[in-house]
């Protein structure tokens, strides 16, 4: 877990350069409250293999003063791992 934009930015910095975003196609959200869900079935390519892999995402987004305070994404861990070994 990251906190402090200076942490954030680096770790975001790190992770755009590792993959990249080929294709998402929102499956469904929801939205209550201050809170909101998204699933989405994505095409993520990861650059230093240059390897494309297509699965699911789940975001999990807190807002406050309509500014975004709290992201949280579930993805699948053992696929990004294979792809990165």
């Amino acid at each position: 877990m990251r906190e402090g934009h200076s942490a954030v930015r680096e770790g975001m910095d790190k992770f755009i350069s590792t993959f990249e975003f080929v294709e998402r196609h929102i499956l469904s959200e929801l939205v209550e409250g201050d809170r909101a869900v998204v699933h989405s079935r994505i095409t993520v390519r990861f650059r230093p293999k240059n390897s494309e892999h297509k699965t699911e995402v789940l975001d999990l987004f807190r807002f406050q003063n309509e500014k975004i305070i709290e992201l949280i994404e579930f993805a699948d861990t053992a696929l990004i791992g294979k792809m990165m070994s």
